[in-house]
C-alpha cells in the first residue's frame, strides 16, 4: 500500500492507470471501501476502457444499494470487457433487484428485459446451473415462461438443486404446461422438502388439474413446514370436500 500511494501520488508525473487500479485494489481488499471508491473512480478516468475498476465500483455500489450505479458502471464494465462474465452476473443481478424494488410496472418490465439481455450474454460464457438459473428468473421476471424452461431443462439433471427444479416447475406452471410443471415440482419437493415456494406451486397446479387429493396432501406437508401460513391453511379448507369426495 505505501508503494503503491507513493507511485500514484508522485509531483510533477502523470500516474500509470494500472498502478491506480492496484491502489484501489489493495484499499479494496484491505477494507477502505471508501478510499477504494475514489481511486477506481480516478483508475477509469485515467482510463475510460478499464473493466476491472468499473467492475469493483458496480460491487461497491450494490453494496450501498444503489443500483442505479452499479447498473452504469456494470454495463460500462461488460461494454469494455465483453468476456468479463463476473461482470455480467453482477449487472444481471443488479437489473432484478431493481425490478422488484419499484412499484412502477413499466421500469420494472424494462428492468427485467434488461436482466434477459444481460443474463444471455452470461450464459454464452458460463453454462453452469448458477448462471442458467440467474438467466431463468430473468426470463421469468419477463413473463418468458416457455423460454425460461427450454432454459432450465438443460440443467435440470438428476443432481440439480431443489431451486432449479422450482424453476422449471414454475416456468412450465405458468405456460399452463401442467404435464410437465407437476414432475418438476414433485423432484423440487422431494430434492427441498422445506421450501414452501415448491410446496405451493405443486398445490396450484394439482387443483388445475383436479387432482384435489394429492393436493390436500401436499397443502397439509407445507403446513408441517410453515404451520402459521394462511395461505396453506385456507388452501387445506378449500379443497378438504373435494378431495374425499
Amino acid at each position: 500500500m505505501p508503494l503503491l500511494v507513493t507511485v500514484t501520488t508522485r509531483k510533477a508525473a502523470t500516474p500509470d492507470p494500472q498502478f491506480i487500479y492496484y491502489r484501489g485494489l489493495a484499499e479494496y481488499k484491505t477494507g477502505k471501501i471508501d478510499d477504494a471508491e475514489k481511486t477506481f473512480n480516478a483508475a477509469a478516468k485515467a482510463n475510460p476502457k478499464d473493466a476491472a475498476s468499473l467492475l469493483y465500483l458496480g460491487q461497491i455500489a450494490l453494496a450501498k444499494k444503489d443500483l442505479d450505479a452499479a447498473i452504469a458502471a456494470l454495463n460500462r464494465a461488460t461494454a469494455n470487457d465483453p468476456k468479463l462474465a463476473s461482470a455480467w452476473w453482477l449487472l444481471t443481478s443488479s437489473y432484478l433487484r431493481r425490478a422488484t424494488s419499484t412499484n412502477d410496472e413499466t421500469k420494472a418490465n424494462a428492468d427485467y428485459l434488461g436482466a434477459v439481455r444481460t443474463g444471455e450474454a452470461l450464459t454464452r460464457l458460463r453454462s453452469d446451473e448458477e448462471a442458467v438459473g440467474l438467466y431463468a428468473r430473468a426470463l421469468i421476471g419477463a413473463q418468458q415462461y416457455p423460454r425460461a424452461a427450454i432454459v432450465l431443462e438443460k440443467v435440470a439433471t438428476d443432481n440439480a438443486s431443489g431451486t432449479t427444479l422450482y424453476l422449471l416447475g414454475l416456468s412450465y406452471s405458468r405456460a399452463n404446461n401442467f404435464p410437465k410443471a407437476i414432475p418438476a415440482l414433485e423432484r423440487a419437493v422431494a430434492k427441498t422438502p422445506s421450501d414452501v415456494n415448491s410446496y405451493r406451486e405443486l398445490g396450484y397446479d394439482y387443483e388445475k388439474t383436479k387432482q384435489y387429493a394429492k393436493a390436500f396432501a401436499t397443502y397439509d406437508k407445507a403446513l408441517k413446514v410453515a404451520p402459521d401460513d394462511a395461505d396453506f391453511k385456507e388452501a387445506l379448507e378449500r379443497v378438504r370436500p373435494f378431495a374425499k369426495s
